[in-house]
Parts: structure tokens; C-alpha cells; sequence
């Protein structure tokens, strides 16, 4: 691998561990929301766009990337499908695991 190639890789994968932790904090602030008010089901929970927009990124494929390696490393589970109400199209709702 290139010296430049390597140097582009380690920024990047600085800056998706910043975008990770963004989007966890997201999640976990409406988990907290939601325990609170004792809301139940996948209707609650937030889209890929519906992060985005809680974070104020212009551009939500940021955020759609991420959720595929948080599901994966087991940070975020899917929980379901809704019409999103920002995009108005069927999206995956996603959760934040507590581990207890």
C-alpha cells in the first residue's frame, strides 16, 4: 500500500470513530426519551435520517454508513421498518444496545 493510500486510510478511520460516537450519542439520548416516557415498539425508534437530522448533517448517507458497522460490532440493532417521516420513504428503525 502506498504511503498516501495508508495516511488517507488512518484519517478516515479517524473520522468514522467520531461520526460513531456522534450518532451512539443520538441513539442513546432517545433511548433515555423513551424510558422515560414508558414508549414501546419499533415506531419509537429513530431512522437513518431522522440521526442525520438530529445531528444537523446535510448529508445522511454519513449517517447510513455507520449504522451498517455499529449493527455489525454490535453497538446498534435493528429493530424494525417505518415510513420515515423526513424522507417519507420505508426506512430501518434502529436501537441502541444497553448492556446491562
Amino acid at each position: 500500500m502506498k504511503e498516501t493510500s495508508l495516511l488517507a486510510y488512518l484519517n478516515s478511520e479517524k473520522s468514522r470513530e467520531t461520526s460513531s460516537k456522534h450518532i451512539l450519542s443520538v441513539l442513546f439520548e432517545h433511548y433515555c426519551a423513551k424510558q422515560s416516557y414508558n414508549l414501546t415498539g419499533f415506531e419509537h425508534d429513530l431512522t437513518y435520517l431522522q440521526i442525520a437530522d438530529e445531528l444537523f448533517w446535510s448529508n445522511a448517507n454519513r449517517v447510513g454508513r455507520r449504522m451498517s458497522e455499529l449493527v455489525r460490532k454490535k453497538k446498534v440493532k435493528e429493530t424494525g421498518r417505518k415510513i420515515c417521516p423526513i424522507g417519507g420513504n420505508m426506512c430501518t428503525t434502529y436501537e441502541i444496545i444497553i448492556n446491562k
